[in-house]
């Protein structure tokens, strides 16, 4: 992504972070474009939902519709396409995070802190993620079909060893592993951004 493109991604993600859905007018007061290059620019960036009245509910890992990976933020709850998205949408909304979910072999709830510096949780302190070597092709067909169904917290490795011998191409990170993993990308992914906080 360029410069331009990566200031759109991060407005996106404080944005969406407020948990409602944002109309694509609005993004052309933070960024000063018009909005024929706004839209060319969330069009291009593609992973983006959109609900009946246009306006943008998700991108790139975060929503504000609901799903099992739920993130506070500032006070307002939005949510998140997989497990993983929890560990590096604070760093790019520039919050820290309350994360809720589940671990999806047992049920058991999972509540854990994140912030730029790291992920724990009080709770639990064997949480580990599943992961999935992502197929680039499938990615772009259906990410959430393709990769985020595969990423979930765990309450233990016990736990996800026992998912992940069930899920062929699956494998398990501890914790801090997804999200030093999550703040490498960002690293590179969001490099003009990042260094701009």
């Amino acid at each position: 992504m360029d410069v331009a493109d990566q200031r759109l991604a991060r407005q996106l993600y404080r944005q969406l972070a407020r948990g409602r859905p944002l109309p694509l007018s609005s993004l052309g007061t933070f960024l000063a474009l018009p909005d024929d290059q706004i839209m060319s620019r969330v069009q291009r960036l593609g992973y983006t939902t959109c609900n009946q009245a246009g306006e943008i509910t998700g991108f790139l890992g975060i929503s504000t519709d609901e799903t099992r990976h739920g993130m506070s933020m500032n006070g307002n709850k939005s949510y998140a396409w997989c497990a993983w998205d929890t560990l590096f949408i604070p760093e790019l909304a520039g919050a820290e995070a309350i994360v809720t979910s589940s671990c999806a072999s047992t049920g058991q709830p999972i509540r854990l802190m994140v912030t730029p510096e790291g992920a724990w949780s009080d709770e639990a302190a064997d949480i580990v993620v599943s992961f999935l070597v992502p197929d680039q092709e499938k990615i772009d067909e259906n990410v959430v079909s393709h990769f985020c169904c595969h990423v979930n917290f765990f309450c233990c490795r016990a736990a996800g060893e026992e998912w992940t011998s069930g899920h062929e191409g699956t494998f398990l990170l501890s914790l801090k592993g997804a999200f030093e993993t999550g703040r490498r990308v960002n690293a590179v992914r969001y490099t003009a951004v990042l260094e701009k906080k």
